[in-house]
C-alpha cells in the first residue's frame, strides 16, 4: 500500500489523501532498468477489493464506487508488469 497527501483538502477541509494497493508477488529484476525490485500481480484489482473489504469492516467507513476512472485496462506499469483492471476506483470517506 501506498498513500500520498494531496496539496488539497476535501470538501468538509479534511486532508485528501490518494493510495494504491498492489500484491508483490515476487522480486527479481526491473524490466526497463534491470535493477533488483518487486513485481505485482498482475490482476491489481484483488488486491484493491482486499483492502477495501477490509476498511469496511471497522464500520466507520463508506466506499463509493467510480466506474470507469481508469480507461486502460491492461497494459504495463513503469516497472514493465503486466496489470489488468476492471477500471474502477474506491472512494473512502469515514462517517
Amino acid at each position: 500500500m501506498r498513500f500520498w497527501l494531496e496539496d488539497t483538502l476535501d470538501e468538509s477541509g479534511r486532508p485528501l489523501w490518494i493510495g494504491a494497493a498492489t500484491f508483490d508477488a515476487g522480486v527479481g529484476l526491473s524490466h526497463t532498468t534491470g535493477q533488483i525490485t518487486h513485481h505485482i500481480a498482475a490482476e491489481v484489482d484483488q488486491e484493491r477489493d482486499k483492502l477495501l473489504a477490509d476498511l469496511q469492516k471497522t464500520g466507520s467507513l463508506v466506499i463509493q464506487w467510480i466506474d470507469s476512472f481508469q480507461p486502460v485496462r491492461e497494459g504495463k506499469n513503469g516497472g514493465g508488469d503486466r496489470f489488468v483492471t476492471d477500471g474502477k476506483l474506491g472512494v473512502v470517506e469515514e462517517h
